[in-house]
């Protein structure tokens, strides 16, 4: 994604959040702010990480390295987000809620919102990890993502 793509996803992010911020209880424009954060997300021309265990696995499986996948892909008859966890490093609902504090504050511009973007990490887990990170209360909020994944036993591929 070149950098007028991303400020494209940013805007739209932003009108999207502004107009789901007037009219919360509308399912129709929470759901176009998931779809804008979403696809920014996966447009996103960038090589994803991975845990060593989603790695191994795969590896396994396929002779190829994940991280050169995204979400949704079908990669030997393996349709990726079916077998493993697009794991996000600020979980959705917290990056909303950073962006609904920044517009709350007067300061959901553009720019802040493609800073938001470039520092967020993706990264491949297993399902298995996924569920551990579920399970200790990590799925939507956060406050620390390497610290969840040393709890959870989840180790960043090298």
């Amino acid at each position: 994604m070149n950098r007028d793509e991303l400020i494209i996803c940013a805007e739209l992010l932003k009108d999207t959040l502004i107009s789901y911020m007037k009219y919360p209880q509308n399912n129709y424009l929470k759901d176009q702010f998931r779809y804008a954060y979403r696809n920014t997300f996966f447009l996103i021309g960038r090589k994803y990480e991975a845990s060593q265990a989603a790695y191994h696995d795969f590896y396994d499986k396929t002779g190829l390295d994940i991280r050169d996948y995204k979400w949704g892909q079908t990669v030997n008859h393996i349709r990726l987000n079916t077998h493993y966890a697009f794991e996000h490093k600020t979980p959705a609902n917290v990056f909303k809620e950073e962006l609904i504090h920044l517009a709350n504050e007067g300061k959901l511009t553009t720019d802040a919102i493609v800073e938001m973007i470039d520092n967020q990490e993706y990264w491949w887990i297993t399902k298995e990890e996924n569920e551990r990170l579920n399970a200790k209360g990590f799925k939507s909020k956060r406050p620390d993502s390497d610290e969840a994944n040393r709890l959870c036993g989840i180790i960043k591929k090298d």
